[in-house]
């Protein structure tokens, strides 16, 4: 069996929804379940601690990519998974988008919204051909959806330019349709 890695971005900050925290925590355990590994930006702080610890104790490789600017309390140096500091956040994102075969999207802030910018702009350049999910997590995705929809009719993006990215209503058809991607 082919062993894949799941890259997660999400929030550093827990949110407001119970539901999710919820997502995290299903998403770190259905990693491992499947057999997958994580890599993630190496917080243990918010949803992305969520996720991370949950992929641990369910017994997923876990890899924790981080700048080593963060302040030790957000650093996650007890987590048992592996530690790769990097000297800045660039470095972090194409590391995480080199070892990923496929990038999962959970509710965030501006770093999240960022790295999804840059994934789908490296994808249009060829870069990548992985999937791209958005996990559309008490309808957190549904402005970003309208938007790319505006960016279509204004003729800045493509349908096609979208063909690797994926709206998913939860975190159990997110696991369905990677399921679906990597038997391709």
């Amino acid at each position: 069996m082919t062993t894949h890695t799941i890259g997660v971005f999400m929030g550093a900050q827990y949110g407001h929804l119970e539901e999710f925290h919820e997502a995290a925590a299903a998403m770190g355990r259905g990693i491992a379940e499947h057999g997958w590994s994580l890599v993630y930006g190496g917080s243990k702080s918010g949803l992305m601690g969520e996720v991370a610890v949950n992929a641990i104790n369910a017994g997923a490789d876990v890899t924790g990519i981080r700048p080593s600017s963060f302040l030790p309390e957000e650093a996650g140096h007890e987590l048992q998974m592996t530690h790769i500091d990097v000297p800045d956040m660039d470095t972090r994102k194409r590391m995480m988008f080199e070892q990923a075969d496929a990038f999962v999207f959970l509710p965030g802030g501006m770093g999240t919204l960022e790295e999804l910018g840059q994934v789908m702009s490296w994808t249009k350049l060829g870069y990548y051909e992985k999937p791209i999910i958005l996990v559309n997590i008490a309808g957190f995705w549904d402005d970003m959806v309208a938007w790319f929809e505006t960016a279509i009719d204004a003729e800045f993006v493509t349908r096609e330019g979208l063909s690797h990215l994926a709206l998913m209503p939860s975190v159990a058809e997110t696991f369905t349709y990677l399921e679906g991607e990597f038997e391709e």
